[in-house]
């Protein structure tokens, strides 16, 4: 084989042999991607299911306190609607006359910003 001709043979094999290793080099990169894409889904998911469970924990608890808080407030108002209707019952006059001067009280209040 001629000089020229091995020196050319010599670079093809050289050139093959550059792109059969920039090959493996791009093989390995995409795989080394792929695998730190997938560890980043994977801590994002993990972290996205945290956060969700925190927010049902929020959830159920300001929920259950609202609950509590709005049975103790129905009683309070129960409580005191049967109060009054057992005071009005029993001093019916008083309760008109009650009622009367807080009327006055406040349409005087009410007159008086106008």
């Amino acid at each position: 084989m001629p000089h020229s001709s091995r020196h050319a043979h010599n670079a093809v094999q050289d050139g093959k042999e550059a792109v059969g290793e920039a090959r493996e080099a791009g093989s390995s990169f995409v795989d080394e991607a792929k695998d730190a894409v997938k560890n980043a889904a994977d801590r994002a998911q993990a972290v996205g299911g945290q956060a969700a469970d925190y927010v049902r924990h929020q959830y159920d608890d300001l929920s259950g306190r609202g609950r509590d808080t709005y049975a103790r407030t129905r009683d309070a108002v129960r409580d005191c609607e049967e109060t009054t209707a057992g005071y009005i019952k029993q001093s019916p006059l008083k309760a008109i006359l009650i009622a009367l001067g807080l009327g006055l009280v406040i349409g005087l209040i009410w007159r008086r910003n106008d």
